[in-house]
């Protein structure tokens, strides 16, 4: 693994996330960029499911030092988790 994504990866770990999302875009087909409380996020690190598709409105959860995510749709009480500790 190069160094670059090395950093990339340990920065996505230390992430404290919580809120809705404002804005969102993709590129490369399944990699969402996502504005939370201001602050731009990148998914390539968080997400692995190619099929895991953001919205504006949706609530995102990410603890600092954590790869787990859950993830609520908008105007539902639908819950999806996903990640892991490592």
């Amino acid at each position: 693994m190069d160094l670059k994504l090395m950093v990339d990866k340990r920065k996505a770990y230390i992430w404290d996330i919580n809120g809705p999302i404002e804005a969102v875009y993709y590129y490369k087909k399944s990699i969402a960029h996502f504005t939370v409380k201001g602050k731009e996020y990148e998914s390539f690190h968080l997400i692995w499911r190619s099929n895991m598709k953001f919205d504006v409105g949706d609530t995102i959860i990410k603890k600092h030092n954590s790869y787990l995510i859950k993830l609520i749709k908008k105007n539902t009480t639908d819950t999806l988790s996903f990640g892991n500790e490592e």
